[in-house]
């Protein structure tokens, strides 16, 4: 036992640093996924709904009851909410218009 005990206290001090910065990293990525995905549960259906329709029609509306489930609405939060309907459209290739915040939301691909 005091041999591991010394192996453990003679690591150099870079390895533990190099060890702690990529496991920090690690857990970031793994943070940063997390929350586009579960701090919004239906995204990936929305995702693959969009997606499916796309791949045989010009255009994909998806209306209020559908997209609140994943941006909720918020009178208060109108506007960041388009941001984040319209980075979310960029992200997957899409171009978004927003019709009467409220109502509905048409997704179109980027040529």
């Amino acid at each position: 036992m005091p041999e591991l005990l010394f192996f453990a206290i003679n690591i150099p001090a870079i390895w533990i640093a190099g060890l702690v910065g990529k496991s920090s990293q690690m857990l970031r990525n793994k943070k940063r996924r997390y929350s586009q995905t579960a701090l919004r549960p239906g995204l990936q259906t929305l995702t693959n709904h969009i997606r499916e329709r796309l791949g045989t029609h010009k255009s994909c509306s998806v209306f209020e009851t559908d997209l609140e489930r994943v941006f909720p609405f918020d009178e208060t939060r109108r506007k960041k909410r388009i941001a984040e309907i319209e980075a979310y459209a960029k992200r997957n290739g899409w171009s978004v218009r927003v019709w009467d915040p409220g109502l509905r939301v048409t997704f179109r691909k980027l040529d």
